[in-house]
């Protein structure tokens, strides 16, 4: 692979940062945008729509820079992807391609930018994802001086912002979410240079870029600037290859600023009904999209999907095929009646959430190879405006001219966990909205699909529905994530944290002898290990799942205090309490202690339980609030109370043997309560129970002899949607 090397690149940047309300992002000055559709008019001129017609917006945020030429190549009468010009620029090794223009999506993420206001500097973490177009020159020089220059001519990338606390802008204690959209300035010039040093080479390069931006906000219009350096990038765009993934570069960032994502993008596809066989119910471990996970029930397909070149733009990935079966979930959607916003070719749209209802998985048809990169989807009813709009399409089945109306589904992209498989999300970013399109005459058409639930004929018959790739934005909501489980070894004081998938991380952290515990201390949402240690009567809590030393200590409670670590007041942020056992008694703290002030007076305190009850936290009701749960061992019952006060208790359950060893977590059924398990060291075997009812496991999950003597943990260790299922 050709890789461009950054050598102490310096750009500065002044922005346009477009920071609304609540409800949604500002709309952009008129300047900017002459047909009020929120599309910059470079942007829209650039990637072939009207910039005066808010009833047009761009019909791509990726096209090979070649497509750009809307040329009939072949003469056919037509410009479509079988014209030369619709299909990516050879790649060279050691040469730099022609003139022309790049477009490709882009991300921007800034953390901690100063927007300079009239009442004090006021901080903004910013994450957006939007189309970028680079005007690309000539390569200069020869040998080792070839160079060629290069503009940033229009970028429009669309997202969330942070508005920090404690500055004048937001004097609470809690960061504001906002809409924003950042925008390259049109009035000023982005240009820069990359500078082949070995052009024979594997393409290292000096390069920079002197991107301008404008900050417009409630505020007014804001000078800024952002100095970037830049690391290594592996490509100049586009030089994605559909059919070759071996030459699909991997994203490049400007200094773990910008990133560029120069792969295939996300097709269209045009799912059609049909003729579908017997299918037997599987079950899916499994299902995790942004708004959450649980098992799934797996019942037939009822769509397959093409991708579908529309009005004339290309297909990126001709194997890429989707498989639509109907799911019944154990839980409830977390979402459900919650409103979304998206954006894709057809403008920004709000719709309401309804049930999951249907999995879309990557799909062979016939003899092609497999997709390239596309990913599972969970898909959920959705409720939004009938479109009517009119488009051509053009795929493996035949031509078309059909209507979109009504939208039926939104497709996130999904974690799965299938007989013991783990496949993860590679683009989080870009979902599809499916919506309902007018019928067309098919003559019947008979295909072979093969996927990880098996292979099988189908007779397609009708085209019912258009999948579009968008953008979604779904402001102050926090997936539920599937707890996972651990164990630390109290001999050597080595955890073993194992994921979604059952792969583990292992680290050392602490030392013999110490109590160990887990907790989100910095409230990112990823817990992470603590220890008491009792030999000096501290706590150690440490912010990632590695070995090093620990992030926050403080002296912790009496000898024989139990520590329990929790969200006890619904702050995201979990603290240190402790129980004494000596007069059954829980101490809440709803901050972390300091070395200089140790763990602090407690915030309330009350009684619960009988003498040599042992303690357990958990979110029983799914409040977002911790309480205290204990199992008794002389009777074998789970106690547990709904809130943070002496009483009775709220329920119970049989479960567990003298001697197991107690956590909770959000196991199979994520819904936002935590229930009992246990560890069992004279079988060594987790046991799962995945309701607060009475009944057996529903899962167990044995362990070697090595293990026999380590002590269970419990927590979220990912998110679900990074590289590698345990988050580091």
């Amino acid at each position: 692979m050709r890789r461009i090397t950054i050598v102490g690149a310096v750009a500065t940047m002044v922005a346009v940062l477009l920071v609304g309300t609540a409800g949604g992002a500002a709309a952009l000055p008129s300047s900017l945008d002459g047909d009020g559709d929120g599309w910059m008019n470079t942007v829209e001129t650039l990637l072939g729509s009207d910039a005066g017609d808010p009833f047009k917006t761009p019909e791509s945020f990726a096209i090979p820079a070649s497509c750009l030429d809307g040329a009939d190549n072949d003469g056919d009468g037509a410009t479509d992807d079988a014209d030369p010009g619709c299909h990516p620029i050879p790649v060279i090794d050691g040469t730099f391609p022609p003139a022309g223009f790049d477009v490709f999506e882009s991300d921007l993420t800034l953390n901690g930018l100063v927007l300079e206001t009239p009442d004090g500097g006021c901080g903004v973490n910013f994450e957006g994802v939007g189309p970028t177009v680079v005007r690309r020159g000539n390569p200069t020089g020869s040998g080792g001086d070839r160079e060629i220059d290069v503009e940033i001519v229009a970028m429009q990338l669309t997202g969330t912002a942070q508005l920090l606390s404690g500055t004048p802008c937001n004097q609470g204690q809690r960061a504001l979410v906002l809409p924003m959209t950042l925008m390259e300035d049109p009035a000023k010039a982005s240009a820069g240079k990359v500078t082949a040093q070995q052009s024979s080479a594997d393409f290292p390069a000096s390069s920079f870029f002197d991107v301008n931006f404008q900050v417009d906000s409630p505020l007014g219009l804001i000078p800024g600037s952002l100095r970037v350096t830049n690391d290594t990038i592996n490509t100049l765009p586009p030089f994605h290859t559909p059919n070759d993934p071996a030459k699909n570069p991997n994203c490049y960032d400007f200094g773990g600023a910008h990133e560029h994502c120069p792969k295939p993008p996300l097709d269209h596809f045009q799912c059609y009904a049909g003729d579908f066989p017997d299918f037997a119910p599987q079950r899916v471990r499994l299902l995790l999209d942004q708004f959450g996970g649980s098992p799934v029930e797996v019942f037939e397909p009822n769509l397959f999907c093409n991708p579908v070149a529309k009005n004339r733009l290309p297909i990126f990935d001709r194997d890429a095929h989707l498989k639509f079966y109907r799911v019944r979930s154990a839980v409830e959607t977390p979402a459900k009646g919650a409103p979304v916003v998206v954006r894709n070719q057809f403008g920004t749209q709000t719709f309401e959430v309804g049930d999951r209802v249907a999995i879309a998985v990557p799909t062979r048809k016939n003899q092609q190879g497999p997709p390239l990169a596309l990913d599972h989807y969970a898909c959920y009813e959705i409720t939004g405006n009938q479109l009517n709009r009119p488009v051509a399409l053009q795929d493996q089945f035949g031509n078309s001219n059909t209507v979109v109306s009504r939208p039926v589904v939104l497709c996130n992209p999904a974690v799965k966990v299938h007989n013991r498989t783990l496949t993860e999300v590679q683009d989080e970013r870009w979902h599809l909205v499916c919506y309902a399109i007018q019928p067309t005459p098919l003559n019947p058409t008979t295909l072979t699909a093969r996927n990880q639930f098996g292979a099988e004929t189908i007779v397609a018959r009708q085209p019912v529905s258009l999948c579009v790739p968008s953008q979604k934005f779904f402001e102050r909501f926090r997936p539920r994530i599937p707890h996972g489980f651990g164990f630390q070894d109290p001999a050597t004081g080595r955890w073993h944290l194992r994921g979604l998938g059952g792969q583990e991380v292992s680290f050392f952290f602490g030392n013999p002898g110490d109590i160990p515990f887990m907790g989100d201390w910095d409230c990112d949402g990823i817990d992470t290990p603590g220890l008491y240690r009792s030999s000096d009567g501290f706590v150690y809590l440490r912010n990632s799942n590695d070995a090093g030393f620990a992030d926050v200590e403080f002296f912790f409670g009496n000898p024989g205090d139990v520590p329990l670590p929790g969200d006890f007041n619904d702050d995201g942020c979990d603290t240190v309490s402790l129980f004494r056992p000596a007069i059954q008694r829980m101490f809440v703290i709803n901050k972390l202690g300091s070395r200089s002030t140790g763990l602090g007076a407690a915030d309330f305190d009350f009684l619960f339980g009988n003498p040599g009850d042992k303690p357990v936290i958990g979110d029983w009701d799914g409040d977002g609030i911790d309480e205290l749960g204990l199992h008794r061992e002389s009777t074998g019952f789970f106690y547990y109370r709904n809130s943070l006060d002496t009483g009775i208790a709220s329920d119970e359950i049989f479960f567990g043997d003298p001697g197991d060893r107690f956590v909770a977590g959000d196991w199979g059924v994520v819904d936002g309560k935590d229930t009992p398990a246990v560890f069992r060291p004279g079988d060594r075997t987790f046991y799962l129970r995945d309701t607060l009812t009475q009944g057996v496991a529903d899962e167990q999950i044995p362990f070697g002899a090595e293990r026999q003597g380590f002590l269970p943990v419990a927590g979220v260790f990912t998110d679900g949607f990074e590289s590698g299922d345990v988050t580091r």
